[in-house]
């Protein structure tokens, strides 16, 4: 299980190492850094969700599993709560705490979870993850951007229906229609090929942010530490905890467990750049609790997860 896991993470530093490279070769521009981040939030990230939902979602499926998006949610919610307390109680610099709550509120639910659960579960694990994730994806781009956005001077108008949650709802009416087995599979082939390059992009253009930032030299350690406890350790614990109380199928339980173990999200520098926030903050964030979850993620799913 430990080999597993950290081979998952390792995929994801790999690259992020590329992005270092593109950038300290200058073979990426910080304009392009830009625009890319446009056209992951308003292009791949929506082809993405809308792919998996033509793809799997079922009226049929649905009812085996309507109880996860729930969890989804509880799980951000959670983040969130906790996130805004610590910032109260450890006193965050007022420059850092909107990312600081946002990285303990939001964490890698998609690659990250995606890797693991197909490893363990292959399509299935799949198919009830994208259940899950509805939850988790309707609090990305909503509570997410209002933590981003709502401290900035010059507020940036996010509207609840972003592209991203329109492909969810989207998505989610078709699956549920006739409508979904009469779409051209030339349409649902285009959105896969467009979906693909999102979490590989994402990781990329982290590493070439990371490579714009003396990361070491202007480390939050403060606020690094508790981030890690709380995203690493303390969320953990409370979803096991209440999950050991909960009358759930196993393999439920273990979709709840695997994105609860999860780092901060990859995807945090991407849109603090687009919509405010601490940038070098975010990227730390995303880095030591990535690298950290290289071992408490392999102690949790070892001693926790059932197969």
């Amino acid at each position: 299980m430990f080999l597993l896991v950290i081979q998952k993470t390792l995929f994801l530093f790999i690259l992020i190492s590329i992005g270092i490279l593109l950038k300290r070769f200058h073979l990426i521009s910080e304009n392009t850094i830009k625009e890319l981040s446009k056209i992951i939030i308003y292009v791949f990230s929506p082809a993405l969700i809308l792919h998996a939902l033509l793809k799997e979602f079922s009226p049929a499926l649905f009812k085996t599993a309507y109880i996860l998006p729930l969890f989804g949610i509880l799980t951000i919610s959670l983040g969130f709560f906790l996130g805004s307390l610590l910032a109260a109680l450890i006193k965050t610099e007022p420059q850092l705490k909107s990312t600081f709550i946002y990285l303990n509120t939001m964490n890698n639910y998609g690659f990250y979870a995606l890797s693991l659960t197909y490893t363990f579960y292959g399509s299935r694990g799949v198919i009830l993850l994208a259940i899950h994730n509805m939850g988790c994806t309707l609090l990305y781009w909503s509570l997410g951007l209002w933590i981003l956005n709502k401290n900035q001077p010059q507020k940036k108008y996010v509207s609840l229906f972003n592209p991203s949650l329109i492909a969810l709802i989207a998505g989610i009416l078709l699956g549920l229609s006739p409508i979904k087995d009469t779409i051209p599979s030339l349409i649902i082939e285009s959105l896969d090929a467009l979906g693909k390059i999102t979490i590989p992009l994402i990781m990329i253009i982290v590493g070439s942010l990371l490579a714009e930032t003396k990361l070491l030299s202007k480390i939050k350690k403060k606020e690094i530490i508790w981030l890690c406890l709380n995203r690493l350790i303390i969320i953990p614990t409370i979803m096991l905890t209440l999950l050991t109380f909960l009358n759930l199928p196993l393999i439920l339980k273990n979709i709840v467990l695997i994105v609860a173990v999860m780092p901060s999200a990859s995807s945090t520098p991407i849109l603090v750049k687009e919509f405010g926030g601490d940038i070098t903050f975010s990227i730390s964030g995303v880095f030591f609790t990535t690298l950290f979850s290289l071992l408490t993620v392999p102690i949790f799913l070892a001693l926790f997860l059932k197969l």
